[in-house]
Formats: structure tokens, C-alpha cells, sequence
């Protein structure tokens, strides 16, 4: 049983991974993209998933004792004078010396006094735990990030751009930031803000004397009489009193270590009857056969206190200590050990009594990582194994079901494209509604992950990919796609192993839809084609076919695009799927518009809008009408448009889809604008640009910034539009979508032009011409010519100038948008005609 927590047996397969990709043909440079992306996976596993990051503090402990140097010091080290970029607190010692619960105690003790109030942010580094590696630092600062308000797809990808981030966010704030458990320096580094109105705490095991302008302060173990006031507030100062000696025999024994001491006292509270004097003799004769914990051996007051425990509550709680994540709930105990939840809260309590588990976040329980390393040591050296061998597939399908029950409540629509898994043997978790759902899924994303990792190790593939399956629509809905990288590409290296077809078709599918969102276009683009080279069941292949036809509009591949919807078209309607029917409809309508065809496009939409309506699809609903305004504002009906556009958004905010709600927004904004409704215009504009922030992926980033920038230009704000198009030109890179960055560069063009920075607009309408030459779209073509038709005419080079406008005019006529008429209006100002 133990042996499923080896950390090898956990690890991704990445040499697996990169000889699949390079079977697919990609180039060396691509198969280096996708090692990286397996070892940043494959980083987050060996850390057990991502790290619990908290804008709270742990609760401070009623019973807290002693340290009143120490805690003197630490606070003078606080409220020191002379200059510094940010106060740093090292707190130095042994295993179980109370180095977290001082840190703790100190930062309410400043909260209490008004310091620090603005920020509070929580960390366990995980740097000794026997089980996990220490947490990364990129992964505690993307968290860190987030509790910041920084939308998920803002956060960067590389270590130092979000350490610099963080500094950023940090500057000027009255911020608490507490590392406890760090491994050493280099894992704190990134971690420190600059802003001398910040304080950090750390506590760790080794020495941290590398950091410069750090405070330092070792820890030891409590004096004799801090032992003996913590043994009395626990166990009774009545008791202490009456048998001094036998008080002063359990503490030496206990090695005067705070967690010893409490544990003890917790064990003499829980038997009233019992004389200090018979719980030192049993202390003196527990087996100390275990390596020692600092100076002193503790295992025997470790011993002692499961050995007085009811069989029941030790074995619940060897087996609570198999838990893989971080903290847990009384249904995840209830399930590992098989009994209802009010039983298992009940001895949950009593293990917290005994502290023997912590509860730093009300209702969550925790192990320090001395006693859960021990409770595991005990199980496996004991002949039965000290635990239920059924208690991780328990474990297991708990997750599974419950993940289920809250992706129902908050996808109704493709609930049938799940797995169904059926009830557990174990109470099942309930939930009140969808946003209980959603919240559930948040606080647990961090142990879903390592619960997926758990059952990887223990062979049990059917969860793992299953449990990438059902989730796999939270993740990307909500900006967690570093995760479902993680989460898909490990399903991936399971089904493969154990020669599930399908489960490895559904992975490299999540996949690729992770790749396309973290902006990894190619990568994307060779997962689902290897899915679909798989692909046995036809609603499969006609998914899969649908996201090689999303990728490759995104390559701006349009024709290639409208091939592979048309496809998935011809399977859904041979299957009977009216809602993928009117998807794939919808996804010809964006190949069609791309292609410059708004007729074309217009029907399609039209056709696929009265099979949702139909069959009371709202989200598809929501981007019918939110497309059929894209081509309305393409073609110049602005007044049809906003009516879709309105619909659209009403849709939306009934049903609870800001991801669609933000779509419809830009659109409108755009539209708006066009119209002459500034003021609405800008509302629009940065309301979609707040939500998509929080859920949608690059490309959208992309389009909002461009749609900003267009307005700000409309507004005479060059600066302001110059900055807005410069960023959509840096996503577009990014991601590697040539259409966004040609449009990007023609309004930076323009924008520069009217500044008069001619040789610099014309620098970047030429790059803009280039690319638009590779794009395909029509439009984009047209509006880089026109824009350095522009740019050449005041430039002394009306000829040439005329000649790109002339071409310009008549493409916007053949394409039939309005645009045509801007550019006769032009040449008729400059006494150029057209043909």
C-alpha cells in the first residue's frame, strides 16, 4: 500500500510523450516546446499538483505558549528602523519546535494591531515533506497572482515574469506574505516582494543565511518551564501542580519538542483518571526504535498517544494519513475510511483534540508532516498493513463521483457527453446548487490533481482518465490550463499503458484543447491529429474534427478549416446530434466570414440559430446571435446587429455564461462605436476585457486589446491606442496567430500615421501587407493595402499610394462591406479617382 507514494512512480512519462510527437513529424523545435510542457507537468506532479495558496492566515492556536524572546525579537525585527526594500523574518528550526505556529501567532499578533491589513497571503513550501517534493515557486506564484486578482491568462508562463509580476502587484501594499516550510533559499527567492511596506515570514527546517538582509531566528526546543506551562494549559494546571517531578519526566521525555509536549498533554486531558506519574512510566517504557527528530526521540510519545486511542479511531487514523493531497474534508476521511461523514467528523474532531491532525481553515483538516509521515511508517510496518486495502479505490471513486455530480450542476447541457460513473459505495457528497458545485471544484483542484497522480501510481487508469474527462470543461472554462495540461497529459500516459483507445483519444483531445488556450498552436494542432488517427467511435472523430478545424482558423488555415467542420458536419447529422450539428454549422459561418463570404456565412448561422432555439441550447444560442452581429458589423448593418448582439448578452447573463457574455460585449462595444455610442462603447469594451481576463484564453485576449485600441484611435488617444495594439501585437506572437497580428500592426500603422511618424507607420503596413498576403482573409488584405495606400500618399508616393488604394477599393466591393466607401471618399479628397 505504501508503496503506491513512491514519488517515481509517480512521474509523466516524458520520454514517452516527446518520441509520440516526434512519430508525428514535428520539427526539433516543436518537440522542444513539448518536452517543456511535460516537465513543467511533470514539475506540478512531483509536487502533488498545484499548491494551496491562501489570501487568509491559518488560525492562531488558543493554547499557544512561551516564545515570549522569540517573540520579542521577531517583532523588534519587524518594527526595526533604517532602510530596507522589504522586511524578511527567517524563522530557523527543527521538525515539530512550533517554527509555523510562532510565524502564525506573530502575523495575528500584527493583524490584531492594524498592520499589514491590506494583504495576507499563505503558503505551505512543502520543503520536508516525505512525500511530495517542494512546491514549486512558479506554481506558488501563479497562485499568489491569482489571489492578487490577476485574471488567469495574465499570468505569464515563465518564472521571472511572474516573480517581477508579483513585485509589481506588491508595490505599495501593507502585505503579509508568510512562507512557511521553505527548503531552502533559492525556493524563496522569487517569492519576496520589494516594497519595503511588505513584510515576509519564513519558516524552515535548514538555514536561509543566503538571503541578504534577512533577520534570523533559530529556534530551539521550549526551556523546561515553556514545557511545562504548554503541558498545563492542555492537560490541566491542577494536575501539573499536584505531581511537579512526574511533569518534569514527561517533558524530558518528550525531548522539551512543542509537538511531544502537546501531544502528550492532549492524551493525559482525554484520560482525567490517569496520575502523571503512570504516563511518564509508559512514556519511559514506549519503544524508541525509530531515527530520531532532532536531538531527542519523540517516536515514543507518538507511540503512546495512537496506542491510547480507540482501535477504531487508530486505524481511522492510518488510514486519513494515506490522504495524497493537502487538506481534506470529513467526506474524503468518510470515504478512505469507509463510514458515514457525521462518524467520521466526529473522530476527525477527536484526532484534533488529541493533535493528532490540525484545522487551519474551518472544516479542512490537516496532518503536520511528522505525524503523516509516521501514521504511514506504522501502517506499512504493521502486518495487516494497519489500513483497508480498499481504502484509495474508495478514495478514488469518491472523487470521480462527486466531480461528476458538480460538473452536472454546472454543464447540464453536456452532461450526456461524460462518463457516467455510478453512485460510491461511500455517502456521496451533495450540493446546493451550482455555485456550491463551482466552489468545490476550486478548493479542490489542487487534490483532484494529486488524487489523478495517486491513482496513476496504483494502476488504476480507468480514474485517471476518466477523472481528465469529466473535468476537463471546468479547467478550461476557467483558466486552469497549466492544470488540464497536466491532468490530460498524464491520462494520456495511463490509457496508452494500458492499451485504452478511446481514454487516449479523449486525453490527447483535452490535450490539444489545452495547448490551443495556452496559445501552443502546433503542439494543439499534432494532439489532435493524433487523436483523430485514433478515433474508432464517430461522435469522437467528429469532436476531434472540430477542434483541428478551431486550430486551424486559429493558423488562419480557413479553407483547411471549413473541411474538417464540414466533416464533423456530415458524422453529427448521421448521428442524430442536433447540438453538434448546429455547432459545426456555426463553425463554417467563422471559416466562411474569414474567407470573406458574409452571405455564405450569414445562412449558416441563420440555420444554425433555429436548431438551438429549437432544442434550448443557450450557449449556442448566445454565439449564433453573437456571430450573426460579427457579420452584421462587417457588412454594415449595425442596427441588426445590435439587436443580435442584445439578445445575445440577454441569453448569456441568464444561463450564467460570462465566458459567452464577454464575446458578445466586445462585439457590441465595436458596434457601438460604429454608431457613434462612445461613452457604451468603452463600457462594453473593458467589462468583456474584465471577464475574459478571468476566463477565456490568448486569442480573445488578443481581440479585446484590438478592439481598445481601435476605439482609443477612433478617440483621437494615440498613446493610449498605441499601447493597447502594442500588447494585442505581443499576444499575437505569442500565440502565433497571424491574423491577430496583422491586424495588430495595421493599427499600429495607423495609429503612428496620424502621430506623422510616417516612416515608422509605413514600416509596420509593409510587415502588416506581408502577412495579411499569407492570412487568406480578404478583409485583412484590403485594410493593409489601404492603410499603406495611406501612409504612402502624404509620404511623396501619391502614385503608389493611389495604386494600393485603388486595389483596396475594389476588393472591399467584391467582398461587399462598407469600407469601400472610406476609401472612394479618400481618393476623391486627394483628386484621385477610382475605376
Amino acid at each position: 500500500m505504501v508503496d503506491a507514494f513512491k514519488p517515481g512512480r509517480r512521474r509523466l512519462d516524458i520520454d514517452l510523450v516527446v518520441a509520440i510527437v516526434r512519430a508525428l513529424g514535428l520539427d526539433d523545435a516543436a518537440v522542444a516546446r513539448w518536452r517543456a510542457a511535460c516537465v513543467a507537468a511533470h514539475a506540478n506532479a512531483k509536487t502533488g499538483g498545484p499548491v494551496g495558496v491562501f489570501r487568509q492566515l491559518p488560525a492562531d492556536l488558543a493554547t499557544f505558549t512561551g516564545r515570549t524572546r522569540e517573540l520579542a525579537q521577531l517583532m523588534d525585527a519587524v518594527a526595526g528602523d533604517g532602510p530596507r526594500t522589504v522586511v524578511v523574518s527567517a524563522i530557523e528550526g527543527m521538525a515539530g519546535v512550533g517554527k509555523t505556529r510562532l510565524a502564525v501567532h506573530a502575523a495575528h499578533e500584527l493583524a490584531r494591531a492594524g498592520r499589514y491589513a491590506d494583504v495576507q497571503l499563505y503558503v505551505d513550501l512543502r520543503g520536508f515533506d516525505a512525500e511530495q517534493a517542494p512546491a514549486d515557486p512558479a506554481a506558488v506564484l501563479d497562485g499568489f497572482l491569482r489571489q492578487l486578482g490577476v485574471p488567469a491568462q495574465r499570468v505569464p508562463d515563465r518564472l521571472d515574469q511572474r516573480a517581477a509580476m508579483f513585485r509589481d502587484r506588491m508595490e505599495g501594499k501593507n502585505a503579509l506574505v508568510l512562507l512557511d516550510n521553505a527548503a531552502d533559499d533559492r525556493q524563496v527567492r522569487d517569492l519576496i516582494p520589494a516594497s519595503p511596506t511588505c513584510l515576509v515570514l519564513i519558516t524552515s527546517r535548514r538555514t536561509l543565511a543566503a538571503l541578504d538582509g534577512a533577520s534570523f531566528h533559530p529556534l530551539d526546543v521550549f526551556s523546561r518551564s515553556e514545557a511545562l506551562d504548554l503541558l498545563a494549559r492542555i492537560a490541566g494546571a491542577d494536575r501539573v501542580a499536584a505531581e511537579p517531578s512526574s511533569a518534569v519526566q514527561i517533558v524530558e521525555a518528550c525531548g522539551y519538542l512543542p509537538l511531544a509536549v502537546s501531544l502528550a498533554a492532549s492524551r493525559l486531558r482525554s484520560r482525567p483518571a490517569w496520575r502523571l506519574a503512570d504516563f511518564a512510566e509508559r512514556i519511559g517504557d514506549a519503544s524508541l526504535v525509530s531515527a530520531s527528530i532532532g536531538r531527542r526521540s519523540v517516536r515514543g510519545v507518538f507511540d503512546l498517544s495512537l496506542a491510547g486511542l480507540p482501535g477504531p479511531l487508530r486505524r481511522f487514523f492510518l488510514t486519513a494519513g494515506l490522504f495524497p493531497g493537502g487538506d481534506f474534508t470529513a467526506q474524503v476521511a468518510a470515504a478512505l475510511a469507509d463510514v458515514g461523514v457525521g462518524a467520521a467528523r466526529r473522530m476527525l474532531e477527536q484526532l484534533q483534540d488529541e493533535h493528532l491532525l490540525q484545522q487551519n481553515t474551518p472544516g479542512r483538516y490537516s496532518f503536520h508532516d511528522l505525524l503523516r509521515t509516521y501514521a504511514r511508517e506504522l501502517a506499512a510496518e504493521e502486518p495487516s498493513g494497519g489500513t483497508d486495502p480498499g481504502a484509495l479505490s474508495r478514495l478514488f471513486d469518491h472523487y470521480r463521483y462527486t466531480a461528476a455530480v458538480a460538473m452536472d450542476l454546472i454543464e447540464p447541457a453536456t452532461r450526456e457527453r461524460r462518463p457516467r460513473v455510478t453512485p460510491p459505495d461511500t455517502e456521496a457528497q451533495e450540493f446546493d446548487g451550482r455555485a456550491e458545485a463551482l466552489g468545490w471544484l476550486q478548493t479542490e483542484r489542487p487534490n483532484l490533481l494529486a488524487v489523478a497522480a495517486c491513482a496513476a501510481s496504483c494502476g488504476q487508469a480507468a480514474h485517471v482518465s476518466q477523472l481528465s474527462h469529466i473535468t476537463w470543461r471546468f479547467l478550461h472554462d476557467h483558466g486552469h490550463h497549466r492544470d488540464a495540461l497536466e491532468l490530460h497529459t498524464l491520462a494520456a500516459t495511463v490509457t496508452r499503458a494500458s492499451g485504452d483507445r478511446r481514454g487516449l483519444t479523449s486525453a490527447l483531445r483535452f490535450g490539444g484543447l489545452a495547448c490551443e488556450r495556452l496559445g501552443m498552436l502546433r503542439e494543439a494542432l499534432a494532439a489532435f491529429e493524433q487523436a483523430l488517427a485514433l478515433c474508432e467511435d464517430p461522435g469522437d472523430r467528429a469532436a476531434v474534427l472540430e477542434g483541428l478545424g478551431n486550430v486551424n482558423v486559429l493558423l488562419c488555415r480557413y479553407a483547411r478549416a471549413a473541411g474538417y467542420f464540414d466533416q464533423a458536419l456530415t458524422l453529427w447529422q448521421s448521428l442524430g446530434r442536433t447540438l453538434g450539428v448546429g455547432n459545426n454549422l456555426g463553425n463554417l459561418c467563422i471559416a466562411s466570414f474569414h474567407l470573406g463570404r458574409y452571405s455564405a456565412a450569414h445562412d449558416y448561422l441563420l440555420s444554425a440559430l433555429a436548431i438551438h432555439q429549437d432544442h434550448g441550447y443557450p450557449a449556442s444560442q448566445v454565439q449564433a446571435h453573437t456571430w450573426l452581429g460579427i457579420v452584421g458589423e462587417r457588412t454594415g448593418n449595425h442596427a441588426e446587429a445590435a439587436e443580435h448582439l442584445d439578445r445575445a448578452l440577454e441569453i448569456a447573463q441568464a444561463h450564467g455564461l460570462p465566458a459567452l457574455e464577454s464575446d458578445a460585449l466586445e462585439v457590441r462595444g465595436r458596434v457601438r462605436l460604429a454608431q457613434g455610442r462612445s461613452d457604451q462603447a468603452l463600457a462594453d469594451l473593458l467589462r468583456s476585457l474584465e471577464i475574459r481576463g478571468r476566463h477565456l484564453n490568448q486569442p480573445n485576449m488578443c481581440d479585446s486589446l484590438l478592439a481598445l485600441g481601435a476605439f482609443y484611435q477612433r478617440q483621437g488617444e494615440y498613446d493610449r491606442a498605441l499601447d493597447r495594439l502594442g500588447r494585442a501585437l505581443e499576444t499575437a506572437r505569442d500565440v502565433g496567430t497571424s491574423a491577430g497580428e496583422c491586424a495588430a500592426l495595421t493599427g499600429l500603422g495607423e495609429a503612428l500615421a496620424a502621430l506623422g511618424e510616417t516612416a515608422s507607420a509605413l514600416d509596420h503596413h509593409r510587415r502588416a501587407l506581408e502577412l495579411a498576403r499569407k492570412v487568406g482573409d480578404p478583409y485583412w488584405l484590403a485594410r493593409a493595402r489601404e492603410g499603406l495606400g495611406v501612409a504612402l500618399c502624404p509620404d511623396g508616393h501619391e502614385t503608389r499610394g493611389a495604386n494600393q488604394l485603388r486595389i483596396a477599393h475594389d476588393s472591399y466591393a467584391r467582398i461587399g462591406v462598407p469600407d469601400a466607401k472610406r476609401v472612394k471618399v479618400y481618393l476623391a479628397e486627394r483628386r484621385v479617382s477610382t475605376p
